[in-house]
């Protein structure tokens, strides 16, 4: 079984040259994006600089700052969720119909020993 291929960074740094060299910098961008959707794929300094340096020759060298800024910060947000998700994930539980029987179950159970406490003390206030 073939493994899958996996471009490295040389590899990227190709694509990315020529499709500068072709004017195509919005691709570049493109491609950028969709490395830094890749858990896998590192864009190291190198690449940064390279890019950046593409950009700044068309008078857009901020875009790949405002790009990384903004998968930064989707990313801080897909995190806050996650940790969110998972008290929901344990209230939707809580409403399973086992689980209101359970509530109720205890909840008798609570008030019957309540009850027989009140008719213990009510008896003690009797014999005293």
């Amino acid at each position: 079984m073939v493994k899958k291929l996996r471009m490295n960074n040389e590899s990227y740094k190709f694509i990315m040259k020529a499709l500068s060299d072709h004017g195509r910098l919005d691709k570049v961008l493109q491609l950028v994006n969709a490395m830094l959707n890749n858990e896998a794929i590192n864009v190291n300094e190198e690449l940064q600089e390279i890019v950046k340096g593409e950009l700044n020759k068309e008078g857009r060298g901020d875009e790949l700052d405002k790009l990384m800024e903004e998968k930064a910060r989707l990313k801080a947000e897909a995190k806050a969720r996650e940790g969110r998700k998972f008290p929901l994930l344990i209230s939707s539980h809580l409403r399973t119909r086992k689980w209101r029987q359970d509530l109720q179950r205890e909840m008798m159970l609570m008030l019957m020993r309540q009850l027989l406490l009140l008719q213990n003390l009510q008896r003690v206030k009797t014999n005293s």
